[in-house]
């Protein structure tokens, strides 16, 4: 069985990383990894789990935006630190195009699943945060991906979702959507997507599954 993060050293993490210590945050990370933990546990149960904590406290008022904005900046770093791509297989291999949508200011979960795809040998190209709709149609009228994964944070911009994969459908109706991120932590917005080809995943774990089974005798789009 994969190993899990205990809940003490969760808190000498998130202690560490509440204080913007990076090395110790680094240095706790790579223990973890030499441990023998999949970097997918590692998303999900000290990055993913730590931000979500970080974002409570700053809700509540417990901490500054600046304390929040050092602990996005450990994490985003310690991610591109640990990241080891695939190999990729030149002309013939996959493309993913990963954005969040217009709005949505939290990277993090778009970062790592750009990850996720190049750790497999993907080509990714990964457009980042507040992404403009027209631009992301010209991204994949250029890239012509085998694949797009968009990233929502917040439910309140559900509807600039389902208008972004609207368009993108209308241009690219065989090409899979796939879509995850916070807003995706209830049954409720998950039922509310409503469209054909889409594919809403709600942890790394199922990105990592769809991936793995996403056929390699499929047709370019």
């Amino acid at each position: 069985m994969t190993p899990l993060v205990s809940e003490a050293v969760y808190n000498q993490y998130f202690n560490a990383l509440l204080q913007g210590d990076r090395a110790r945050c680094k240095s706790i990370a790579l223990s973890l990894l030499d441990q023998g933990l999949n970097i997918l546990v590692l998303y999900e149960q000290l990055f993913r789990r730590s931000l979500y904590d970080i974002g409570e406290l700053w809700a509540n008022g417990l901490i500054s935006i600046a304390e929040e904005h050092i602990a996005t900046a450990v994490t985003e770093s310690l991610i591109s630190q640990l990241h080891e791509p695939g190999i990729a297989n030149g002309t013939d291999s996959r493309r993913v195009i990963i954005s969040c949508v217009t709005s949505d200011l939290h990277q993090i979960g778009a970062r790592m699943a750009a990850n996720l795809f190049e750790s497999h040998g993907w080509e990714s190209y990964y457009l980042g945060a507040n992404m403009p709709i027209t631009d992301l149609l010209d991204a994949i009228d250029r890239v012509q991906p085998h694949v797009i994964c968009l990233s929502l944070a917040l439910i309140e911009h559900l509807k600039i979702l389902a208008v972004t994969i609207r368009e993108i459908q209308l241009r690219h109706p065989r090409t899979p959507i796939v879509v995850g991120g916070g807003a995706f932590g209830n049954m409720d917005s998950h039922d509310q997507i409503g469209f054909q080809n889409v594919h809403v995943l709600q942890s790394m774990i199922e990105l990592e599954r769809f991936i793995s089974s996403f056929g390699e005798s499929r047709e370019s789009p």
